[in-house]
This record gives C-alpha cells, sequence and structure tokens, in this order.
C-alpha cells in the first residue's frame, strides 16, 4: 500500500498496474523508458488533470491578433496571449516561431511555463461550430448558447457533457435527445423533463430510473410503463386530466416529496453497467474489463478513467475520446501512445504537451497544428529528435520531473476555474495551502432585479427579454433570451428563479460521487463495489437482485 504524497491516503499499485506503466513507457534507440509508479491516489491525480481544463469561466477580452472582441476562458488580466477561432486556426501566424532550445541547466516544468505563456492561445476550444459565440469544448454544433463539453447539438442551451440531440435546454450528461428539460444521466428521450438515469422516454417528468417509458410522472423504477403517475396506472383520459393540475409549478415541491418517498422504497442498482463485462464503476455501457471507470462508453482495458468514449489500454483519463495505449491526459481526443498532456486533438506518440492538434512525435509543446518531430515547439530532424529525446527524459529523471504531471502552479487556470472545483470542490485556503491557485471573482455591481415575473408561463410578456433578473441563491444578474423564451412557452415552463451556473450545479449535485465502497447487497448480502456509501439510507442491490426486481 502506498501513501499519497497530496493527502496522505492510502491507495494500492497493482502488478497488471505495473504491466501497464511498462507497456505505454516510450521507447528511443532501442531502450525503453520506464514510467515509475504514481506519487498521488487516484482522486488527487485526477484533480491535478482537472485543473487544466477550464469549461464555464467566460471572460470578454481581445483577439490579440485582429483587435476583434471575444469571448475566452483567459482572464483579460491573465499573462496569456489569446486568439479568436479563426486567427489561431488561421495561417497569419506559425507557432513554430515560439520554439526554443532545452535547457539542460533547467527543470523541465519551468521551461514548459514560459513556452506556455509565450505561445497564443485559441479563445476557446471549439470544432465546427456555428451560432456558438458563447460556448467551450463544443463540437459539430449549431445555434447554441453557453453550452460545455458536448457536441452534435442544434438549438440549445445550458447543456454539458450531452451529445447528439435538439431543443433542449438545462440537461448534463444525456445523450440522443430532443425536447428535454432538466434531464441527467439520460439517453433517448424526447419531450421529458426532470428526469435523472432514464432511457428510451417520452413524454415523461420527474421522474428516475425509468426504461422504455412514455407519459409517466412522477414515477421511479418502472419499466416499459405507459400513463402511470407517482407509480400508479391510470387511463389515458384520467391521465391527462390529473397531469394538467399537477403541471401547476405550485405543485412542484410536494412532486419531488412524493418522488422522493417512492425513492426511498424502490432498490437502487450498485452501479449502473450497460453490457458491461468485469467492470467497476458507474454509468458504464459496452465496456470490459474496466474498472474505477465512470461515465464511460466503450472502454476496454482502462482504469481510472471519467467521462470517456471508446478508449482502449488506457488510465487515467478525464474528458478525452477515442484513446488508446495512453496515460494521464486531461481532455482532448485521438490519443495513441501519449503521455502526461492536456487539450490536444489526433494528438500520437506525444509527451507533456498542451492544445497540440494534429500532431505526433512531440514533447513538451504548446499550440502545435500539423507538426511531426517537435521539442519545445523546435523543429527537428526524425534522427535529431531520436537522439535528443533520451538526454531529455534523463534530464526530467534527475530533477525528479519524470512520471509527474504538470504542476498545478503553472496551468493556465486558478483551481476555481476548473473542473476541479465542480467535481472536487474546496475553499480558497484549501486550495492556496495545497498549492494550487485560486482566482478572486471578477468586482461587479449586480443590479436588482427590474421585473416581477409571474409564477404562469402564460403570463409572461415578451419584454422579459429585455430584463434583468436575480438569482435568488447565488444573487448574479442573468438573462431570459427569445429562443429561451420560446422554448419555455412551448413546454409550459415557468422561467427559472436560479442562474444557469447554479441550475447546472443543482444537476450535478443529483448525481454520486465518482468513488467506490465496498457493502452488501441489500437484498442478498453479497459483497458488492457501489458508488452509494455504506451511511447512505438508500437501499441498494446488487445487479441479480436489481435486476429480478424490476423485470
Amino acid at each position: 500500500m502506498l501513501v499519497c504524497k497530496q493527502c496522505n491516503a492510502g491507495f494500492e499499485v497493482t502488478d497488471s498496474d505495473r504491466t501497464f506503466y511498462q507497456k505505454v513507457s516510450p521507447v528511443f534507440g532501442g531502450k525503453r523508458f520506464l514510467i515509475p509508479e504514481p506519487e498521488n491516489c487516484p482522486d488527487c491525480r485526477q484533480i491535478l488533470r482537472l485543473q487544466w481544463r477550464n469549461e464555464r469561466a467566460l471572460y470578454q477580452r481581445k483577439c490579440a491578433l485582429c483587435d476583434k472582441s471575444v469571448i475566452s476562458i483567459y482572464a483579460p488580466d491573465g499573462p496569456f496571449i489569446v486568439y479568436c477561432y479563426d486567427c489561431w486556426w488561421g495561417d497569419k501566424w506559425n507557432t513554430l516561431d515560439y520554439g526554443r532550445d532545452f535547457d539542460f541547466n533547467k527543470p523541465f516544468f519551468e521551461q514548459f511555463a514560459e513556452l506556455l505563456k509565450a505561445v497564443p492561445k485559441a479563445a476557446l476550444v471549439n470544432y465546427a461550430v456555428e451560432n456558438c459565440d458563447y460556448d467551450n469544448y463544443v463540437n459539430e454544433s449549431k445555434s447554441c448558447h453557453l453550452c460545455f463539453g458536448s457536441g452534435y447539438m442544434e438549438d440549445c442551451m445550458y447543456m454539458d457533457w450531452s451529445y447528439h440531440g435538439k431543443d433542449t435546454l438545462d440537461c448534463s450528461f444525456n445523450t440522443n435527445f430532443e425536447l428535454g428539460y432538466m434531464n441527467v444521466d439520460c439517453s433517448d428521450t424526447y419531450s421529458s423533463k426532470f428526469c435523472q438515469d432514464c432511457h428510451n422516454v417520452s413524454d415523461c417528468a420527474y421522474s428516475f430510473d425509468l426504461r422504455n417509458c412514455k407519459n409517466c410522472f412522477g414515477c421511479v423504477g418502472l419499466r416499459s410503463k405507459e400513463y402511470h403517475i407517482f407509480n400508479k396506472p391510470y387511463t389515458k383520459e384520467q391521465y391527462f386530466e390529473m397531469i394538467e393540475k399537477l403541471n401547476d409549478p405550485k405543485h412542484a415541491e410536494n412532486i419531488r416529496t412524493e418522488v422522493k418517498k417512492l425513492k426511498a422504497k424502490h432498490p437502487h442498482q450498485a452501479s449502473r453497467l450497460i453490457n458491461s463485462e468485469n467492470c467497476t464503476g458507474d454509468y458504464l455501457q459496452n465496456s470490459k474489463n474496466s474498472h474505477y471507470c465512470f461515465e464511460g462508453v466503450k472502454l476496454e482495458d482502462c482504469k481510472y478513467m471519467c467521462d470517456v468514449f471508446v478508449a482502449k489500454d488506457c488510465m487515467d483519463h478525464n474528458r478525452t475520446g477515442e484513446t488508446e495505449l495512453s496515460y494521464f491526459n486531461g481532455g482532448g481526443g485521438y490519443y495513441r501512445n501519449t503521455l502526461f498532456s492536456a487539450i490536444c486533438c489526433d494528438f500520437k506518440w506525444g509527451l507533456y504537451s498542451f492544445e497540440c492538434m494534429y500532431s505526433k512525435n512531440v514533447f513538451g509543446s504548446v499550440g502545435l497544428n500539423h507538426n511531426e518531430y517537435v521539442v519545445l515547439n523546435k523543429q527537428y530532424s526524425v534522427d535529431e529528435y531520436n537522439e535528443l529525446m533520451p538526454k531529455i527524459i534523463r534530464h526530467v529523471k534527475e530533477t525528479g520531473e519524470w512520471g509527474r504531471f504538470f504542476p498545478p502552479f503553472i496551468s493556465p487556470f486558478a483551481y476555481n476555474e476548473t473542473l476541479a472545483q465542480e467535481f472536487f470542490p474546496s475553499a480558497k485556503e484549501i486550495c492556496l495551502a495545497k498549492g494550487f491557485r485560486w482566482r478572486e471573482p471578477d468586482k461587479r455591481d449586480y443590479r436588482p432585479q427590474t421585473v416581477k415575473v409571474p409564477e404562469n408561463i402564460e403570463d409572461v410578456e415578451d419584454s422579459i427579454v429585455s430584463e434583468v433578473l436575480v438569482c435568488k441563491k447565488s444573487d448574479r444578474n442573468f438573462r431570459i433570451t427569445a429562443q429561451e423564451l420560446s422554448f419555455y412557452r412551448r413546454q409550459e415552463l415557468p422561467i427559472p428563479d436560479l442562474c444557469p451556473d447554479q441550475r447546472y450545479l443543482k444537476r450535478l449535485a443529483l448525481k454520486n460521487p465518482r468513488q467506490l465502497w465496498e457493502r452488501k447487497c441489500d437484498k442478498c448480502q453479497s459483497a458488492i463495489k457501489t458508488s452509494y456509501s455504506p451511511e447512505r439510507p438508500e437501499v441498494v442491490y446488487c445487479e441479480q437482485c436489481y435486476l429480478k426486481e424490476v423485470y
């Protein structure tokens, strides 16, 4: 048992882990340069990676190349040069112009930090988007607003980690959706709202753990049902007569109370593993031989992966896709034989790099685009690169940096700007004591609300799009857009009293922590690993007992 150098928690490195480290260790000149065992526990390793991904903290500033006003994830008072989307991807600059020789008299991380500040950054990390000026980490989408870490969407707003949908607002961890609102961990949904862990459902609301259902309201654990309210069947006529009354916003809290009672009675599956074999974690689909993984699709022989689509022989990744034989990467995708990198795409045989695209055989570089055999943004020949890399690795070993991820104090972002704060929330004093950076919120003079919002959407006037609203929890100002108002009217939803960020945090709080506990199945007493801690009140069943209960 090892002891984490960050939090002092004990953690295990298995023989299969050591075999993996050897397998992905780079080879130069016929010699394999072994990656050492990690010095931090899986959670602390994840926190290090997440500090390099700012999704939601947005700022207004100028493009340093064309002077256009842009929205950016980099604060204007920071040390970084920022280009707009068109300029960063354009041909008016060359990232190799920032190249420099490797200095064997200085630690590598110190040299990388200098390069990181020098090379221009993309204001937002988007790809193939149209009319998505306020989105970040979004791809193949059109006419979306304030969406993050998502893709293949149209006419969506306030989404995060959701893919393939349209005309939907305020959903998290969703796939294949239309006309959804405030749904979490759902797939294949149509015209549904306030649902969690519901799949292949339509016209459902305030429900949990439904499969193949339609026209269900306030239900828990149903399979292939229709016209149910609080798990009780009704005729079609009775159902719609009652729904008309229940849709009144004044009943919302009572509805949630009834659903909470049903959830307390209904058994919960220890882990949501769909079509998966020999896996541990939660919300895994079509995966095998993967352990301590969360929110993954098509994982094979993986470990410690979170929010990952398609990976094979990988360990320690967050929010990546299409990866193979890679270790300790945060964000990006299409990694092959890549180590200790962040926010790269189509990146092969890369080490210790940031925001590099369509490049391979790279070490310690920033902002590359279709480059090869590069060290610290300096171009080398194949032979020069292969001769230099062993010398660099030996130096990085001597400085004690080899096998460690980038230190958090050189990240472009403060802890509370990143996903680290969202999944591992911490106070300023604790972060600073750990050596993490912290950014004080920008001082703003918030305005008082300029309109009294009617409870019923039918009474809301068009002029509300010009009014200033105040979040009842954070006191921050927010506005309602015309697109948003149209959606609320069509779906008969009230105007929200929370700002988009608070609505997001409310959805995130519904999810279980990304941790596993040992406990007993409450039915058969067999040993299980689950994201429900033993102290929680839910009734938790193993997979076999759960399936017998719901089918």
